[in-house]
């Protein structure tokens, strides 16, 4: 699989190093100073990319912004508005029921042409949907994405239902690190007030927050901060709402209607606080 992301090609034969010896050899390297810290991350993820299914890092279906066949493009600019993306799922009777996929792009050159009618349904100018089983692997899907141009895949799962959905920018995310979106520059995730206390953005995956942040907050049937902390709470949050989970100390500090966007940590030091 790592071959395939440099353009070569894998041999059948046993390799003269192994993924685990080079490996070792990258982390001697970034401890005698003969690999950067970043080129020896970056080589990190790519292995790690070849270990990893699309379902590791798939957006999940409930922060899709979707868009219905019958839609206007008036109405569609409208989401646009209020949610930039590049690209849309349009679904006719539910959210399993994908038809197509409108891009922002073709929108946008059919208005430069003067071409566009604003009360006509999105489903005329959408493009092909591409779907993936949740299981494949990403060195195989980017491989795929790259030979058929298709820059955005539904991802399907065991039932046959949507489970979210996968760009080839989240790709390549996976080993260069955040890049945002086309034209944009990549989010804020998370600010640092001072040594023990962030604001998390409610987006910001489990992961990406232990790796950054140091917060332990352990794996489970959620990927994201607010889904961490809707799992703790057990019920619907409001601005302020509170909770502990060992040395953390948790509170929203906006929503959106429901949707948690950001959360206040502190991490407590002193025994006599956590124990509180």
């Amino acid at each position: 699989g790592i071959m395939r992301l440099f353009g070569g090609k894998e041999s059948l034969s046993s390799p003269i190093v192994t993924s685990g010896e080079l490996r070792t050899l990258i982390d001697l390297g970034e401890a005698e100073g003969t690999v950067e810290e970043s080129t020896g991350e970056m080589l990190e993820n790519i292995f790690r990319f070849g270990e990893m299914e699309v379902r590791d890092v798939v957006t999940p279906r409930p922060n899709i912004v979707w868009i219905q066949a019958d839609a206007t493009f008036r109405e569609f600019m409208n989401s646009y508005r209020a949610s930039p993306h590049t690209r849309f799922p349009v679904f006719d009777t539910d959210h399993d029921d994908v038809v197509g996929i409108l891009s922002v792009k073709d929108v946008l050159a059919r208005m430069s042409e003067s071409n566009l009618d604003f009360d006509q349904p999105v489903i005329n100018l959408m493009r092909e949907a591409y779907f993936v089983p949740e299981t494949k692997s990403l060195d195989d899907l980017f491989e795929e994405m790259q030979e058929s141009g298709h820059k955005v895949a539904l991802v399907v799962d065991e039932f046959g239902g949507i489970s979210g959905l996968i760009t080839l920018t989240r790709l390549v995310e996976q080993i260069v690190g955040r890049t945002g979106e086309e034209g944009r520059k990549p989010e804020r995730r998370f600010v640092t007030v001072n040594e023990n206390t962030f604001v998390l953005d409610g987006g910001l995956e489990i992961g990406e927050a232990n790796d950054e942040l140091g917060l332990e907050i352990p794996e489970g049937d959620y990927e994201t901060i607010a889904g961490f902390f809707l799992e703790q709470a057990q019920q619907m949050p409001d601005v302020g709402s509170r909770v502990r989970f060992g040395n953390l100390r948790m509170q929203v500090a906006e929503l959106e209607g429901t949707k948690i966007t950001s959360i206040r940590v502190r991490r407590v030091t002193e025994v006599s606080e956590v124990t509180r």
